[in-house]
């Protein structure tokens, strides 16, 4: 399962504030990959415990496992558009 999947599959688990972070994370996965735990929470406006709490109930256990899986997404992502690209170039 994708990271992405597997936080939209735990959503309905979540608190009100956890869910925050998930909708942030669903909706800039980009951005996520760059940021400190702290600037995600500002980001958020959540504690970082929050954060912490949040990456526990996913199957990544820590922030640096979902801030890794979702480095991996983006990098699938990519390598599968510049593949699509490169096909419709020889087209």
């Amino acid at each position: 399962m994708n990271a992405l999947k597997e936080i939209q599959a735990v959503l309905p688990s979540l608190t009100k504030t956890q869910a925050k972070v998930a909708t942030y994370i669903l909706e800039n996965p980009d951005s996520v990959c760059f940021l400190s735990l702290k600037k995600l929470a500002e980001e958020v406006g959540v504690t970082e415990t929050t954060v912490l709490s949040f990456c526990k109930k996913t199957d990544f256990q820590s922030f640096v496992g979902i801030k890794k899986a979702i480095s991996g997404y983006m990098q699938d992502r990519m390598s599968w558009n510049k593949k699509a690209g490169d096909f419709l170039r020889t087209i």
